[in-house]
């Protein structure tokens, strides 16, 4: 497991944690702001959000992030973007139905490298490094032979 993908299943265990509670509950749905994306931020999506670009500002990972919610933001990081949405199915959390997913990806001259999706519901992970394969809960993952 690469270091990124170690700070990512970090990081959705802090994300799990901080909108647990909220999940189902109108607080979850409170509307926010409008996010870059031209769609609604929700309270879950902010303290998801949160937590993650404090994370990044202070780890130097890459050097920009992008966030459906925030959009663009400059990180300290030498190279490399960062793609997340911090609450990829916020209608779901915010009904209470547990399909809802934590999703970054790392990409550096436009090839994404690595990624990491998380359901906050129920904690099973999926993540995959170029050249190296895809995994669900640490173990090998492939597509299947059956057409």
């Amino acid at each position: 497991m690469t270091e990124f993908i170690r700070a990512c299943d970090d990081l959705a265990g802090v994300v799990r944690d901080a909108v647990a509670g909220m999940a189902g509950t109108p607080e979850a749905g409170e509307y926010v702001r409008m996010g870059a994306d031209g769609t609604p931020t929700k309270k879950i999506d902010q303290v998801a959000e949160e937590i993650i670009v404090d994370y990044f500002t202070s780890h130097p990972f890459c050097r920009r992030l992008i966030s459906e919610e925030l959009g663009y933001a400059e990180m300290s990081g030498e190279k490399g973007t960062i793609f997340l949405d911090p609450v990829d199915g916020t209608y779901n959390a915010v009904v209470g139905i547990p399909f809802y997913a934590l999703s970054i990806a790392y990409a550096e001259e436009g090839i994404v490298q690595q990624g990491y999706v998380q359901n906050l519901a129920t904690g099973e992970t999926f993540h995959a490094v170029r050249g190296r394969g895809a995994c669900l809960d640490g173990r090998p993952v492939h597509v299947s032979d059956t057409s």
